[in-house]
């Protein structure tokens, strides 16, 4: 095995990015705690989309496992956004290297249904694409990212995560975090 409001699937990644000597500095069990502390009261905007507060802040000290936790920990706590925040917790992971974790962490972010005429996002397939890929399944991963291709013209965010998953094809035979390096690397690019 290898390795909603989707532009910020984007920047989750995003937040991970760090140098290596930063995160062998970091305690990541202090931090952990100390964000338990303050973060879980955070609104979700504070807690989400914030690179200075809740998840984000802790992954962008290398402490992506802790980040996951923390955010199951505020799904717990407030149901906010939990389809978005499963996702967010499940890249962590992989971004780790627990791909088990993962995957059975962005099951949970699936939607039971999907109504494309309603809602246009094809969410399901490019989770499933993303898994494919942790489960290194070439096959797979071309059969979701098809569908998510077939919506991207008509709707934005299917086009962000088309490119994401264009990223982890090219880029197949490489773990989820250095494939992930590479999708940040190239867009500070464009």
């Amino acid at each position: 095995m290898r390795h909603a409001r989707l532009p910020v699937a984007a920047l989750a990644l995003a937040a991970s990015l760090v140098p290596a000597a930063s995160r062998a500095a970091t305690d990541c069990a202090a931090e952990y705690a100390r964000h338990l502390e303050s973060d879980l009261a955070l609104s979700y905007r504070e807690f989400d989309q914030s690179e200075s507060s809740g998840y984000r802040a802790l992954a962008a000290q290398g402490c992506r496992a802790q980040a996951a936790a923390l955010l199951e920990r505020y799904i717990a706590r407030s149901h906010d956004l939990e389809r978005v925040m499963w996702w967010h917790s499940a890249q962590l992971k992989a971004e780790a290297g627990d791909y088990a974790a993962a995957i059975a962490t962005a099951r949970k972010s699936l939607a039971a249904s999907e109504d494309f005429d309603r809602n246009p996002i094809r969410w399901n397939d490019y989770v499933q694409a993303t898994i494919a890929f942790w489960q290194h399944d070439r096959d797979a991963l071309r059969q979701h990212r098809a569908v998510v291709a077939a919506g991207a013209a008509d709707f934005l965010p299917n086009q962000i995560n088309l490119d994401m998953l264009d990223s982890l094809t090219a880029n197949f035979d490489l773990g989820y975090a250095d494939a992930m390096a590479r999708v940040r690397h190239a867009s500070r690019q464009d």
